[in-house]
């Protein structure tokens, strides 16, 4: 298995932090405390993920993008980038930091774009993050600290799956070329979005697992007409449970984000093609992971580890025969579709898709 830098960079709705140049260390001060602070939050969030395991790289870069400063945390080697002044803990304990002010060059490090999440750097694995706050044109390259931490802690998980994460036979790549844009297809794909959104915010179990329930009837319905759900399987449960993990960093942080603000929409035409073929999977994965672990799932997060996507994990939990899947799904039109405003705004969607360019 293999993550693509790229996909994150496009797609999360997330600030990198501020980080002046003119005085760097005082910003790497406030980003290692928000780093100490979300540390438990993270190994919480997904047993078995330790971020302090893997060296990190942030690289600070001037306005011409050339590099102004590196802070390195729990990289064995952090002298071997230049000289360094200790910014974090005692040598030895995890979360060691320096903050390198006249990084030596270093070609591997000019290289990376946005993120490398295995870069060999002095003898160990690095994950990498670059940061510019000059081009008011790029926001998410630089912004609040906590937003940042949420996003490193986002991708260095993604490093962490690329190292722990068992391999499968579901997709592995983004292919939207192959992907169905038919409003059949969005429409049952908008339906589900609302069931998910409306079992995340019901406090009645009984209830959450009906609409459980109906998700999954849709879901394995959905898998009967149209090709190609392992795109589904494969996103949600690579970029769904990075946004699981970051969500939890963000609250930690004291942020409020909501996750069915990624699921309601609306989605703008001309977009379609990236929010239904991939921006959407964050948001839909995050929710099958909280659902399952809101209904007492076991053991949610090593069995996605050991290969399970989240609906396949919510689907064996519950077990909804073929014969009840029809109604299911009445019951969730009747719900949340009664007036069939859905499979309308399907129609528009298809038809943008079919102008717009393949993102992947």
């Amino acid at each position: 298995m293999s993550i693509k830098p790229h996909l994150c960079a496009l797609t999360l709705a997330v600030l990198l932090p501020t980080l002046t140049f003119a005085n760097p260390t005082g910003h790497a001060g406030v980003l290692l405390e928000n780093y100490h602070r979300s540390y438990q939050a993270a190994r919480t969030a997904w047993p078995g993920f330790d971020p302090n395991q893997i060296p990190k790289i942030i690289i600070g870069r001037d306005a011409n993008g050339t590099t102004s400063y590196l802070i390195v945390i729990d990289h064995p080697n952090p002298q071997a980038f230049g000289d360094t002044v200790q910014i974090g803990r005692a040598d030895g304990q995890p979360g060691m930091a320096y903050l390198v002010a006249d990084p030596k060059p270093n070609g591997s490090i000019v290289a990376v774009e946005n993120f490398d999440f295995n870069l060999p750097l002095h003898a160990a694995p690095t994950f990498v993050i670059a940061s510019r706050c000059d081009d008011p044109a790029f926001p998410m390259d630089c912004a609040k600290a906590p937003d940042f931490t949420a996003y490193l802690v986002h991708e260095v998980f993604h490093r962490w799956q690329d190292d722990t994460f068992a391999l499968n036979d579901i997709a592995d790549a983004v292919d939207q070329t192959v992907y169905d844009f038919s409003a059949a297809n969005i429409a049952a794909i908008l339906l589900e979005n609302a069931v998910l959104a409306a079992a995340l915010q019901s406090n009645d179990f009984v209830e959450k697992k009906e609409l459980a329930r109906q998700f999954i009837a849709i879901r394995d319905d959905r898998r009967t007409r149209f090709d190609h759900l392992d795109l589904d399987d494969q996103q949600e449960r690579i970029e769904g449970t990075a946004l699981h993990v970051e969500l939890q960093i963000s609250r930690a942080l004291g942020q409020d984000r909501r996750l069915i603000d990624g699921l309601i929409g609306p989605f703008a035409p001309g977009t379609i093609k990236d929010e239904i073929g991939f921006g959407r999977f964050y948001a839909t994965g995050a929710a099958q992971v909280a659902l399952a672990i809101s209904l007492g799932v076991e053991d949610v997060t090593g069995q996605i580890s050991a290969g399970k996507a989240p609906a396949q994990l919510l689907s064996d939990y519950l077990k909804v025969p073929l014969d009840a899947r029809e109604a299911l799904i009445v019951a969730a039109k009747a719900a949340y579709d009664p007036e069939g405003d859905l499979a309308k705004l399907a129609a528009i969607y298809a038809k943008s898709a079919l102008t717009e360019p393949d993102i992947f």
